[in-house]
């Protein structure tokens, strides 16, 4: 978060931030993005070297009855992405991955899993480990048991 300054450190809509699902730098003017840039800018200028990985861009809407979630690479392009869509009623999922990993989604009227999705991309799980229909499966049940206690409890140090 360190600037051409030595001395100025930024965070939030000003700064251009590595997207870590892509490694392109770009401005991603989220919030939860903005805390991570300052917890790592408030850590570098007080000398603990805190590091973050990247952002990613997560947003949702509710728009003329459409709700409306989408995270990641929507647009990735290239030979190394692939998705899947599904389409019900009035619902649409659109999952981007790159390899065994879930890269983005798009999801209209189907945010369900937006969260464990979210956490997929996040956490660059490779989903050939999961258990089920990553479209259907509702719920952490789709981890299995030992990956959801870590997930849901959080990790021991031992």
């Amino acid at each position: 978060m360190q600037t051409s300054d030595k001395n100025i450190y930024a965070a939030g809509d000003c700064t251009v931030s590595v997207d870590m699902l892509d490694g392109s730098k770009k401005i991603i003017a989220l919030w939860p993005n903005a805390v991570n840039q300052g917890i790592a800018a408030g850590s570098q200028m007080a000398g603990t070297g805190k590091k973050i990985s990247g952002s990613y861009a997560v947003n949702a809407i509710d728009f003329y009855g459409l709700r409306i979630s989408t995270c990641g690479l929507i647009n990735a392009k290239g030979e190394k992405y692939s998705d899947k869509t599904v389409k019900s009623g009035d619902s649409y999922k659109r999952l981007i991955f790159e390899g065994n990993r879930l890269v983005g989604y798009v999801l209209i009227n189907a945010g369900e899993n937006a969260g464990i999705y979210t956490n997929l991309i996040e956490t660059g799980a490779d989903i050939t480990a999961l258990k089920g229909d990553i479209f259907a499966t509702p719920g952490p049940f789709i981890f299995g048991k030992a990956d959801r206690d870590i997930r849901m409890k959080g990790a021991l140090d031992l």
